[in-house]
């Protein structure tokens, strides 16, 4: 995804990338439609646009501009697990539109 580029959906999904999806979890046709907060539950159908594999994630812009200028980059590669940690600590848990992964297979950084 190119810098400043733009990907959206009704909720975002915090994985080793950044993954938007429409929370469906019966389908569109279903008269008991519900809400899936987990993206890996969601049919694929549903996923929306991503990134690709995330290298860090940043509170503050120049951390983020040193991550630009650095190389043999690595997803949540180790120099920034840091910074990756108190961004996925600001947004929580319980954020209404932003799900933080832990399953195994997705996770970006696994506890």
């Amino acid at each position: 995804m190119p810098i400043g580029g733009t990907i959206s959906g009704d909720l975002l999904a915090v994985a080793k990338w950044l993954q938007f999806f429409i929370p469906e979890k019966y389908g569109l046709a279903s008269p008991m439609s519900g809400i899936e907060r987990k993206v890996e539950m969601v049919n694929t159908q549903y996923w929306r646009g991503k990134t690709s594999d995330i290298i860090g994630l940043f509170l503050a812009e120049d951390k983020a501009q040193e991550y630009f200028s650095s190389s043999k980059l690595k997803p949540c590669d180790p120099r920034w697990q840091e910074d990756t940690r108190e961004v996925l600590e600001a947004i929580g848990e319980n954020h209404p539109t932003i799900t933080i992964y832990h399953w195994r297979d997705m996770a970006l950084m696994v506890a």
